[in-house]
């Protein structure tokens, strides 16, 4: 995006990491790495600390490159992408951070929808529908869920979009509150689970400690115990269950 969009190396243009499109949706993802301050993990933190950690990490950086993003989408479209930029586009901005980065909680939801939705009202001057909705976040396990749920075939880009649609009194059938996904999520398709590829990572995970585990039993034997030690464990691992 930047290629397509600088005028030249000093352009001070700032974009995010990645836009996906489909249909009328547009999803925006920036990544943070940073962990929360021990603080917070400790609870010790005060709101006024909180409601600065948010500004500091997203509203003021992390969130305006992302809506830096879309005013250039919605300015000088990207022809060279075929991307689909009409009227009816619908941005979902994004922040992915891990997930020691930020608490999924309501409170938290709440702080930071309370900071970010000034940033927006300028786009969305119809009262019957965001055009850009309120900033996010989400964390590697919120990923994971939709990934998730992306396998049983939810239209994840439409979860998304419904998630954000938030209007404080409830109007024009929009969510009441804003609270973390993996609550939305659950109100809406019961109990989530991860995807089959990740379900299967962390079995061939478990697999490979344990093949290095039985290989230290077998060399930590006396030598004339090993072959029988390896038939042994060989043998358990016959009776084990397999991930298929």
């Amino acid at each position: 995006m930047k290629k397509a969009w600088q005028a030249g190396k000093s352009d001070p243009r700032k974009v995010c990491d990645f836009a996906v499109f489909r249909d009328h949706g547009c999803v925006l993802v920036d990544a943070n790495m940073r962990s929360l301050p021990q603080s917070f993990a400790e609870g010790s933190a005060t709101v006024e600390s909180l409601e600065k950690e948010i500004r500091e990490r997203f509203t003021t950086t992390k969130f305006q490159q992302l809506l830096s993003t879309i005013d250039q989408f919605m300015e000088l479209g990207w022809d060279d992408a075929k991307v689909p930029l009409s009227s009816r586009t619908r941005f979902v901005p994004v922040v992915v951070v891990p997930d020691s980065g930020i608490p999924s909680e309501l409170m938290m939801e709440n702080a930071m929808f309370n900071e970010s939705l000034p940033m927006v009202l300028s786009y969305n001057d119809n009262p019957n529908f965001y055009r850009v909705h309120v900033p996010a976040v989400l964390t590697f396990r919120d990923l994971l869920v939709l990934e998730g749920l992306a396998a049983r075939g939810v239209d994840v880009f439409t979860l998304l979009k419904r998630w954000r649609n938030i209007h404080p009194f409830a109007g024009n059938g929009r969510q009441p509150l804003p609270v973390p996904l993996r609550e939305f999520v659950e109100e809406r398709y019961g109990a989530v689970s991860m995807s089959e590829a990740e379900h299967r990572l962390g079995w061939d995970m478990f697999e490979h400690l344990r093949l290095r585990f039985e290989r230290v039993l077998i060399n930590a034997a006396p030598p004339l115990l090993r072959e029988s030690r390896a038939r042994l464990l060989a043998q358990i691992r016959a009776n084990l269950p397999t991930f298929e």
